[in-house]
């Protein structure tokens, strides 16, 4: 699937959604973006927020031109699991950035693979600003760091991290 704009999610549970693509699906662009896929990217009522977990499942994330492949937003916990491919991204495969409530991501990555540009780019496979992950089943790829984190709080089981890296 060829997207000219980033898919995003609401963040409030009334207008919840998940993200689910056969392993062989293919998402790209053309376009310069953020990111292709945003979880809570999208506006809603804060009041109907209780921190439910939204997944992505599955597909090719091609993110050539793009920031991130994926971004994780206030609020929006998620799970990302099943054979997620993303590659070719700018600077993240995944980024997890600050709120302005301080929540913990309490994000959940299980079998994905995130292959980088190589580790000349400045690029980062996880890139984590809040605490409190879960990363399991991982192959990270051609990458600057494999996985940074700001904050501590998470819990690593096997994790392959292949080609040149430094991790932050």
């Amino acid at each position: 699937y060829l997207i000219s704009t980033s898919l995003k999610t609401y963040i409030d549970n009334i207008k919840q959604c998940n993200i689910e693509m056969e392993k062989t699906t293919i998402l790209k662009t053309n376009s310069n973006l953020d990111c292709l896929i945003e979880l809570g990217g999208l506006g809603g009522n804060s009041e109907s927020i209780n921190l439910r977990h939204r997944y992505i499942k599955g597909g090719i994330l091609d993110a050539t031109n793009c920031e991130s492949g994926i971004k994780i937003n206030e609020g929006a916990m998620g799970i990302l699991n099943d054979g997620i491919e993303i590659q070719s991204f700018n600077t993240y495969g995944i980024y997890v950035p600050k709120d302005s409530n301080n929540y913990s991501s309490d994000l959940s990555i299980i079998s994905c693979y995130i292959n980088g540009k190589g580790s000349e780019y400045n690029n980062y496979g996880i890139y984590f600003e809040r605490p409190d992950n879960n990363l399991e089943n991982l192959r990270l790829n051609a990458l600057h760091t494999c996985i940074y984190a700001e904050a501590g709080g998470r819990a690593e089981k096997e994790i392959s991290r292949c080609r040149d890296h430094h991790d932050g």
